[in-house]
């Protein structure tokens, strides 16, 4: 008889959830946004979110499933990413479409080496870092997990991206300025997502 496993349904979401927006933050990434009179990438409304819904997930599904689930979604995003360039590289049947194609959805491979290796670094820092920090206070605290977690991994992301994908591109001030603007704008986000890792996994989670 075969063994069956079955996922609570907020585990299904949070691990849908995480996917989806890990995905759609990269695509967003092509338009930049003014926020506050800085220049940033319209992922940066997303990736906040990403870290806390995976800190959700991995308060249900636990550290190693949850470093799984960041290793496939990543390799998922890289896929997604090479079958939009060769879309990009192949005819349009419409004039003028392939180049208002290319203007929105064109990614050059550094960016997308960029985002990848970004991605996947500063979410498995965020999964070591809220485990260490779910060990350290008993699994309580959760809104202090999620902070400290989410305060270590947003730098991260921001530094790698923006020095993977522009370094010898844009003076060294402006790449300092932007992991700076960057990091502080999303670690803000990141504070009104702290909502959503209050989702009762077990008795004693606070």
């Amino acid at each position: 008889m075969k063994k069956t496993y079955k996922l609570s349904w907020i585990a299904s979401a949070s691990i849908a959830s995480y996917a989806i927006i890990a995905v759609a933050s990269d695509l967003f990434a092509n338009k930049m946004l003014n926020i506050g009179g800085l220049a940033l990438a319209g992922g940066i409304l997303l990736v906040p979110f990403s870290f806390t819904i995976r800190d959700v997930m991995h308060k249900i599904i636990g550290f190693e499933n949850a470093k799984r689930v960041v290793w496939a979604t990543a390799i998922i995003n890289l896929i997604i990413a090479a079958l939009l360039i060769v879309l990009d590289m192949m005819p349009s049947a419409v004039p003028g479409q392939d180049e208002l194609w290319h203007s929105v959805m064109g990614t050059s491979w550094r960016i997308i080496i960029a985002s990848f290796i970004a991605q996947v670094v500063a979410d498995l820092m965020d999964t070591y870092s809220f485990e260490f920090f779910t060990n350290r206070f008993n699994g309580k605290k959760t809104w202090l997990r999620v902070a400290l977690s989410n305060l270590i991994s947003t730098p991260i992301d921001s530094a790698l991206f923006t020095l993977i994908a522009f370094l010898g591109v844009l003076p060294m001030d402006v790449m300092i300025n932007s992991i700076i603007s960057s990091t502080i704008v999303k670690f803000a986000i990141s504070l009104f997502a702290i909502p959503l890792a209050y989702v009762r996994t077990k008795k004693g989670d606070e």
